[in-house]
């Protein structure tokens, strides 16, 4: 992103209270493991490591059609 990193964004909607809103799901180039758990401290629901991976995907958008009810 141009203006401001994936992190920077995530915080952005918690400090507007838009989190609640917004379903977040990190799609990145880093396998770092402290990257996952910052994502998922600031409300990601899913961390992806590209190249994605199509069954892995499609288990993450099963799972947040059930996380949403």
């Amino acid at each position: 992103m141009p203006l401001m990193d994936g992190f920077d964004f995530m915080e952005t909607l918690n400090k507007l209270n838009l989190h609640s809103k917004t379903t977040v799901v990190v799609v990145t180039s880093s396998s770092n493991e402290e990257d996952r758990a910052k994502a998922t401290s600031l409300g990601a629901k899913g961390f992806f490591t590209k190249p994605l991976d199509k069954v892995e995907l499609s288990l993450l958008l099963d799972s947040l059609y059930e996380y949403e009810d």
